[in-house]
């Protein structure tokens, strides 16, 4: 099983020959856990199969449409989360001995180790960072949350590490990312919807991580700013969207949305400015989620909510935990997109 993750079969259907490991190879599978200078005996390797098996199974639930036929269309899955898995285990593999070897000549010298696990996981991520396709953050979300389940909370927050660095060296190459959303859905036709897509959720991802970092900071880092000229369809798509009740349904109409330029997403509006008159006014995913995060900003700071014990997110608490929700479903709508059309793509090769 361990062999058949990492080696995959030939289009023959043979396995592929281990590889064999030279000198400086690193190894393929992380350990049981992380080695200390207060644990020097071997442990025995750790398998993904179950891993995998949990993350391949959460994808298989949310990633329909993939192929008509069930099994071909699990089997594809499978075959991304497979990819994944294996840089995944190269990552964790190097951190592993990078801290091992640290903490192993710390101890005979009696020094403090002079490599960080933050340290260790940004050069691993470094190293590969142009090889990481948009499957390896979904499979890397599905093995934190099977490491979670099965109780194994040091690789959870190892694996968590390197998605932040993912994440933050992946923004340092792309700084212009939200203008180039903005280029793109300003023009007449979208021309690459899974580019698009794949930005779009690069920038929510980047914009939580950002989010999660103000509440841990001390210094008090100020809220990110948001849009104060929001797309008036995009907020009346919004609104419609809150009113819904059936989350089936709403993925339905986020689905049609972001797939097409739908006109019957919401209501044509009145033009905000001149410059805003030749543009198109569609419903696309970048100034969806811009719109969103601005409503739910003006909500938590309703100032009519000033006499209301909890401000803002007491008061309109039911409409804020539903904008949550929608959040959710339109990046796992996105990332769906994504993942469909890479399939289509390796399908064509």
């Amino acid at each position: 099983m361990h062999a058949g993750i990492l080696y995959p079969k030939r289009a023959c259907g043979a396995p592929q020959a281990r590889p064999v490991a030279s000198a400086g190879a690193l190894p393929l599978t992380p350990p049981t856990r992380r080695p200390s200078r207060n644990a020097w005996s071997a442990q025995p390797r750790r398998s993904w199969a179950p891993v995998v098996a949990a993350a391949a199974g959460a994808d298989a639930g949310s990633n329909g449409g993939l192929s008509a036929n069930p099994a071909q269309k699990r089997a594809e899955i499978a075959a991304n989360v497979d990819r994944a898995a294996q840089m995944i285990g190269e990552i964790v593999d190097e951190v592993t001995r990078e801290m091992f070897v640290s903490e192993a000549v710390a101890y005979l010298v009696r020094d403090q180790a002079d490599q960080t696990e933050l340290a260790a996981v940004r050069t691993a991520v470094a190293r590969r960072v142009e090889f990481l396709d948009a499957n390896f953050l979904a499979a890397l979300t599905g093995f934190i949350r099977a490491c979670d389940a099965r109780g194994d909370r040091q690789l959870a927050s190892l694996l968590m590490h390197v998605r932040e660095e993912v994440l933050r060296q992946v923004a340092s190459r792309m700084p212009s990312a939200a203008q180039f959303i903005d280029e793109m859905e300003e023009q007449a036709e979208v021309l690459d919807r899974r580019l698009l897509a794949r930005l779009v959720l690069v920038r929510e991802e980047l914009r939580m991580l950002r989010e999660e970092g103000r509440f841990t900071d001390e210094g008090g880092s100020p809220e990110e700013p948001v849009r104060s000229n929001v797309p008036q369809r995009c907020a009346a798509f919004l609104k419609e969207l809150v009113a819904v009740s059936d989350p089936v349904r709403r993925v339905g109409l986020l689905s049609r949305a972001f797939e097409t330029d739908w006109e019957g997403a919401a209501p044509r509006q009145k033009p905000q400015t001149a410059f805003h008159a030749g543009q198109p006014d569609f419903v696309r995913p970048g100034r969806f989620m811009a719109t969103m995060q601005s409503t739910a900003r003006q909500l938590r700071d309703d100032p009519n909510a000033a006499d209301t014990p909890g401000g803002g997110a007491a008061k309109h608490a039911a409409v804020l935990t539903r904008l949550e929700l929608i959040r959710s479903e339109a990046m796992a709508r996105l990332l769906r997109g994504v993942q469909q059309s890479l399939v289509l793509c390796n399908g064509d090769e």
